[in-house]
């Protein structure tokens, strides 16, 4: 059996002489991780586009009995944001952000809101946007996937918990706040993640 699916490509790992693995976020299978063998043999062309902070499209093989590595039968390139690397406060931040990610997914668990959540902050932050302003939405809309966002007592505040995860995920501009409201939120936001294991 395969699996056709789209992935972010969070981080590498040198395995063996010759290959790496490829540690990835699916929205359909949560935290998957890739055999990619022979990619760090000098001018192999196996995976040119397997590169950090990229979005595939991947084709699957199933993980083997005692191992949750995948062989990917194919890769394909949909999306890149390769600019992250120019900045170093932009590749320091998409480092977090993949760090977030990596203790925040699971095998075989799907994380949609994530993955749409992530892919937007790798899009901003190759736009030259700040890492604050990445970082808290994508907190609030990780926190939120796993059913650990408190819920406001307030349609106001409910209101605007909407607001913001929509525009965490790329699918509404983000709301107006007030500075102060919103250096608050940012704060609770990153405590609560800590406290719940997403960040050291």
């Amino acid at each position: 059996m395969t699996l056709r699916t789209k992935v972010l490509l969070l981080r590498k790992t040198p395995y063996g002489e010759t290959s790496v693995v490829a540690a990835c976020l699916s929205p359909d299978s949560g935290r998957v991780d890739l055999m990619l063998k022979g990619a760090k043999r000098i001018g192999s062309r196996k995976y040119p586009v397997a590169d950090l902070f990229r979005e595939l499209e991947v084709e699957l093989s199933d993980a083997g009995k005692n191992s949750s590595l995948r062989s990917p039968r194919s890769i394909d390139l949909l999306a890149q944001f390769d600019s992250i690397a120019a900045s170093p406060d932009a590749y320091s931040a998409a480092c977090s952000v993949s760090s977030l990610l990596l203790r925040s997914s699971a095998p075989d668990t799907p994380a949609p809101m994530l993955y749409a959540a992530a892919r937007e902050a790798f899009r901003k932050l190759a736009e030259g946007a700040s890492p604050e302003d990445v970082l808290w939405l994508l907190r609030l809309v990780n926190l939120e996937e796993h059913g650990v966002l408190p819920e406001s007592p307030t349609p106001e505040g409910r209101a605007l918990a909407r607001s913001l995860s929509l525009a965490g995920r790329g699918l509404a501009p983000p709301p107006e706040v007030d500075a102060e409201k919103e250096t608050a939120i940012k704060s609770w936001l990153e405590t609560l993640s800590k406290k719940e294991g997403f960040e050291r």
